[in-house]
């Protein structure tokens, strides 16, 4: 039986992304063929999208992820996988570097229109006015987050992302606030980057304040710390320079009577920033079974031959509809094509390019971008 069986009148009028996008076809599309044009070219990466098989390091797990999105994302992908190059007859994408759960906040941040989920819960994430903890833990909670995030700005960077880039800088700087540097957070940081490398200042930054001993009860640890942190290639050096930097400015001010050092930073430097992540682990977590074994679902559409291949992962971005269809006991689970009647070629392209970029078309704008393949 299928899905749209069951409901009372045809799908198009019960969609609740129609409600979204139905009003944009007529009374704007038609009167702009030029833009309706230009959405067209955007959406063609759907109409021959392939899987691209993910292979990790130290992984035996193989993930799957669809070919336009990739592409989209980045032109290290494009390159890789349209360019003479092994990735592009195999169709597997080899990520060096890069964890499982790097990549299920990358495919978090592909399906969420570049946003980043929290890394702790909300009530962590807004108790502003925690102290730092005190003590130079590598297995601590925090410290653990911060090497997370360093790992994710890694990977975008060696990946050519910018935009992800800025967002695990800022989730960085944000769980920085939270420990104070240790030597694995160093190590993460320093390892395989480059001396003017915006991670080791931001590392070194934090660490300016975090390495000011603060009395005899810490000094056994401190010294264990420093002569660890001493083996680094670069942190000391590039330690030494921030010191100069910081010398005539606010370096020498004290913090005032019975002002913490938290308190007292946050005064005086600027805030980095939140994590703009808006959603918790758990709502994150309901996707990660998607794309473990992901694949390419095909629409077909009533009186056309136009046949769009999308992924699985991106439609269940959308309203219930499409998710209860392809998980239910329904034919579209079964057979993995999604039949859309009353909806012609150019409805189905908006919705597509709803979901792939969190908003409608406006089609005053020129700068109409495309979605590579």
């Amino acid at each position: 039986m299928a899905f749209s069986a069951l409901l009372n009148t045809d799908f198009g009028r019960l969609s609740t992304s129609q409600a979204i996008y139905h009003r944009f076809i007529p009374s704007h599309a038609n009167s702009h063929p030029n833009k309706m044009k230009d959405i067209r070219k955007s959406t063609e990466a759907f109409l021959h999208d392939q899987t691209i098989a993910i292979a990790l390091e130290n992984c035996s797990q193989t993930f799957t992820l669809s070919k336009a999105m990739l592409c989209n994302a980045s032109s290290y992908f494009s390159a890789a996988l349209n360019g003479h190059f092994r990735e592009s007859t195999d169709h597997i994408l080899r990520l060096p570097g890069c964890d499982e759960n790097v990549l299920i906040f990358f495919v978090y941040y592909l399906t969420h229109h570049e946003k980043l989920p929290t890394l702790g819960s909300e009530d962590e994430n807004e108790d502003e006015g925690a102290e730092k903890l005190s003590d130079f833990d590598p297995n601590s909670t925090w410290s653990q987050r911060v090497i997370f995030a360093i790992r994710l700005w890694r990977f975008a960077d060696a990946c050519l992302m910018p935009k992800l880039q800025n967002k695990a800088m800022r989730l960085c700087c944000t769980e920085l606030k939270n420990v104070r540097v240790n030597a694995s957070i160093a190590r993460a940081a320093f390892e395989g980057t480059s001396m003017e490398s915006p991670l080791r200042k931001a590392v070194i930054d934090e660490a300016m304040w975090d390495w000011i001993p603060r009395g005899p009860k810490e000094s056994e640890a401190y010294e264990a710390m420093m002569n660890e942190v001493g083996a680094i290639p670069g942190v000391f050096s590039c330690f030494y320079r921030a010191q100069e930097t910081q010398k005539m400015g606010f370096w020498e001010e004290k913090p005032s009577s019975g002002e913490s050092w938290e308190r007292y930073r946050s005064r005086i430097v600027l805030n980095a920033g939140v994590n703009e992540g808006i959603l918790e682990h758990l709502q994150m977590r309901l996707h990660i079974s998607a794309y473990l074994e992901d694949e390419l679902i095909t629409i077909t559409l009533e009186n056309s031959l136009t046949t769009f291949r999308v992924w699985k992962l991106l439609l269940f971005g959308a309203p219930d509809y499409f998710r209860k269809a392809l998980e239910g006991r329904f034919v579209e689970a079964e057979s993995r094509t999604l039949r859309l009647p009353g909806h012609d070629e150019d409805l189905v392209r908006v919705l597509l390019f709803y979901l792939h970029n969190g908003s409608i078309l406006d089609f005053r704008r020129r700068d109409i971008g495309r979605i590579r393949l």
